[in-house]
C-alpha cells in the first residue's frame, strides 16, 4: 500500500466525546465562556506513531478504545490498523494486509474501519496484488474488538475485475454494517454498496450509489471520469439506511463535486 505522508496521533483531551477528561488552556472556569472551554484551546498531544504510514481511517468505540488505520508510503509495504484501549496514551499496531499501488495514484490502495455495538471489527481497504494491477476491495473481520484479524476476502468479485479504490464504512447496532467503494465497471466509474446484517459474515447484492447521469459535464450514463479525491464517507441512519458521500470528478481530476445519496 503506497501513500504519501507520516501518521501523527493528536490526543485531544475533552470532557465529553469520546478519548480522554478535560484539560484547559487559559484561565477561568470551563463553562465560563472567558478563557475557559469553551472559549479557551484545549490541550493536545502530539505524537509520531509511524513514519512510513498516512492516516487512512478512523472509529471511536467508547472514551477509551479506537482505531486507526494508516495506508504505507512504501511500494508494498503494509498497510496497519493502530489500536487503543486507554484513550490514546498507548497504541498496538498490527499489520492489516501488504498490498500495492494499482493502475493509477489517483486509484490506488485506501483503508478504513468502523465496528458495531458488539465488538465485531470490519477492515475494509483496497489496493492491488502486484504493482500496477487493477484494485480490488477486500475485507478482514475480527470479533474480540480488533485484537486480532480473519483472512482477507474480496467484496467486488462481481466488478469484472475492474479498478476498484475509495473505499469507506460504517456499522451500528447489532451487526449492521454498509461498504461503499469506486470501480470502472462499464467504462465508467460509479460509487457502489453492499450492506451486512449479520456482522459481515454474508453481503447484500451490489447496489449503485452514483445513479445520476445528469448534473455536471463528467456524468453519463456510464457513470464518471475518475474519483475527485479518495475521501469518501458513509453513514448508517437511525432507520438503519445507507447516506453516502462521494467525490466524483473528470478523467483529469480537475473538475469534480461532492456528491449525497440515501438508501430508501
Amino acid at each position: 500500500m503506497r501513500r504519501l505522508g507520516t501518521l501523527v496521533l493528536s490526543i485531544a483531551l475533552i470532557s465529553t466525546p469520546l478519548l480522554g477528561s478535560p484539560t484547559y488552556a487559559g484561565s477561568g472556569h470551563p463553562s465560563s465562556g472567558g478563557h475557559g472551554h469553551p472559549g479557551g484551546a484545549l490541550s493536545w498531544d502530539e505524537t509520531v506513531v509511524d513514519a512510513d504510514q498516512s492516516f487512512r481511517g478512523l472509529d471511536a468505540v467508547d472514551r477509551r478504545t479506537a482505531w486507526v488505520t494508516g495506508g504505507s508510503a512504501t511500494e508494498g509495504g503494509p498497510g496497519r490498523v493502530f489500536r487503543t484501549t486507554n484513550g490514546g496514551t498507548f497504541w498496538t499496531r498490527t499489520v492489516a494486509d501488504t498490498l500495492n499501488t494499482g493502475v493509477t495514484f489517483p486509484t490506488s490502495s485506501v483503508t478504513t474501519v468502523a465496528s458495531d455495538a458488539n465488538g465485531v471489527a470490519m477492515l475494509v481497504y483496497s489496493g492491488s496484488l502486484s504493482v500496477g494491477a487493477t484494485g480490488h476491495v477486500y475485507y478482514k473481520r475480527s470479533t474480540d474488538s480488533g485484537v486480532t484479524w480473519g483472512t482477507r476476502t474480496e467484496l467486488t468479485t462481481s466488478a469484472g475485475g475492474a479498478d476498484a479504490t475509495s473505499v469507506a464504512a460504517a456499522g451500528k447496532g447489532n451487526g449492521l454494517f454498509t461498504v461503499t467503494w469506486m470501480d470502472a465497471r462499464g467504462g465508467g466509474w460509479n460509487v457502489w454498496q453492499r450492506g451486512s446484517t449479520d456482522g459481515g459474515l454474508t453481503w447484500s447484492a451490489d447496489a449503485k450509489v452514483s445513479d445520476a447521469t445528469t448534473g455536471a459535464s463528467y456524468k453519463t450514463a456510464a457513470g464518471f471520469g475518475l474519483p475527485y479525491g479518495d475521501y469518501d464517507m458513509v453513514a448508517l441512519n437511525s432507520a438503519n439506511k445507507t447516506v453516502a458521500v462521494s467525490g466524483e470528478g473528470d478523467a483529469s481530476q480537475l473538475h469534480g463535486d461532492i456528491w449525497v445519496n440515501r438508501q430508501t
